[in-house]
């Protein structure tokens, strides 16, 4: 349930900071000159995706399928890691000389991880680059919409930042991918002292008169008719709406949780010390004081903590492995099972001593 609530965050996060910006997101559909747009939207900041017509290992730009080249800049390369069907995701740290490469999965020139390539543009230039990864199907990818929202409706909040890759859409459609950091591109003779803007990107304002974002609003609609424009205040509130929907249905269902399993805690603790009070008592007979009994009962639960903390493990990672799922071992998730042991552990501890508190040892004895 924790890594349910956290997974309803997970995708606003990452760009909360424009979000709660002043500014508009924007789809760029048609290639445009990255200087020629921020230096015409004013003082305004810009955070875009970039695009390249390139072909890979000599294929003919009329009638090979041609991949869609994203180029991702640092921030974007570390807001969001799709799950790899093989190798890894980019590294916003490299800064290569041969430019490293993920692809999408099912690609029609069947490029794997560890495999290196050639691509070139229409200017005949060429770099060398290498697959470090292979994305597993239908992922979210940032800004890159090239590709089809197949299971997302455009909704006017953070999803309209992510697309999806799914290969039995686009590869009928002759579509797939390679994505690159924008560092490594721009280290490679591929570059030609700009970039080509296409894809989802952020014109941000904040620093802006109201004069200047409506200035900046009708420069964009005009100049470069992006297929998408939306204000960031109206996607922060239609974020949260969305947030808080999600919260009011499962916060209730956390809270029930957690009061069965402290009832079923209490219960079954209270059951485990009445079954054993005769061997408390014969203890206590022997020198034992009632707090000693309190530690074997805590010992006891130590032990099933420890127990079940490995099964369950054990059961996530299979259920991790074998299917996609939203559950993980994060910071909060580890924190949660942490506290419900440490009041599991700690009512151990306490329920024995309120249990013997008012009993003595050979009126428990005596019972039947």
């Amino acid at each position: 349930l924790v890594s349910m609530l956290e997974s309803r965050m997970e995708y606003y996060l990452p760009f909360k900071e424009e979000f709660s910006s002043s500014g508009y997101l924007c789809n760029f559909d048609i290639g445009s000159n990255e200087k020629e747009i921020c230096d015409n939207l004013g003082g305004a900041k810009c955070e875009f995706t970039y695009y390249d017509y390139l072909s890979v290992n000599g294929q003919s730009f009329e009638n090979d399928p041609i991949p869609q080249t994203i180029i991702l800049s640092d921030k974007w390369v570390s807001a969001y890691t799709p799950a790899m069907k093989s190798g890894k995701w980019l590294d916003k740290n490299t800064d290569n000389k041969i430019c490293s490469a993920v692809v999408t999965p099912d690609n029609p020139l069947n490029l794997k991880t560890g495999d290196s390539f050639t691509l070139t543009n229409q200017d005949e230039k060429t770099t060398q680059a290498v697959v470090i990864g292979v994305m597993e199907n239908k992922q979210y990818s940032v800004g890159t919409s090239f590709f089809s929202q197949t299971d997302l409706t455009n909704r006017n909040n953070f999803f309209d930042m992510y697309y999806t890759y799914n290969s039995e859409v686009e590869l009928s459609q002759n579509q797939w991918g390679i994505y690159l950091t924008e560092n490594e591109y721009k280290n490679s003779s591929l570059y030609n002292g700009t970039m080509s803007v296409k894809g989802m990107g952020f014109v941000l304002t904040d620093t802006m008169s109201l004069k200047a974002y409506n200035e900046i609003n009708e420069k964009l609609l005009t100049q470069y008719s992006p297929l998408y424009t939306v204000p960031l205040e109206d996607l922060k509130v239609n974020s949260f709406a969305y947030i808080k929907e999600q919260m009011y249905v499962l916060l209730p269902i956390a809270i029930c949780i957690f009061i069965l399993t402290m009832i079923t805690t209490i219960s079954v603790i209270s059951i485990s010390i009445n079954s054993q009070l005769k061997t408390y008592a014969i203890f206590y007979i022997c020198g034992a004081k009632w707090r000693d009994c309190s530690l074997i009962s805590f010992v006891y639960s130590l032990i099933i903590c420890v127990i079940s903390a490995i099964l369950s493990t054990a059961a996530l990672l299979i259920v991790m492995c074998k299917s996609q799922t939203v559950i993980k071992f994060g910071i909060y998730e580890t924190g949660s099972m942490f506290i419900i042991a440490l009041i599991f552990l700690g009512l151990s501890a306490i329920i024995p001593i309120a249990v013997t508190h008012n009993n003595q040892p050979k009126d428990i004895l005596k019972k039947e």
